[in-house]
């Protein structure tokens, strides 16, 4: 199973910054999704979620036949998803 991670982020976020330096750290593969110029694409992510603050992290999840996307959450809840490893 690979396990990514995806970051829906904001340019100015210093939470986003943290979360970009804390999946290095534990030498994660993530995808960046940057949201400054994509105000639609949030807001729609708002709206599917029920999440309103950045960054929103998801975790995808992929076996042999299928793909799902877990969510962490925020900044805070993926620094205790890492420790829960």
């Amino acid at each position: 199973m690979l396990n990514e991670y995806v970051l829906y982020v904001k340019k100015k976020c210093p939470f986003c910054v943290k979360a970009k330096k804390l999946l290095k750290k534990h030498k994660k593969d993530f995808n960046t999704i940057a949201l400054d110029d994509a105000p639609d694409v949030w807001e729609g992510m708002k709206a599917a979620y029920n999440w309103s603050t950045v960054p929103f992290v998801l975790q995808k999840q992929k076996d042999r036949k299928n793909i799902s996307y877990y969510v962490v959450g925020g900044h805070s809840d993926l620094v205790a998803h890492l420790e829960d490893e």
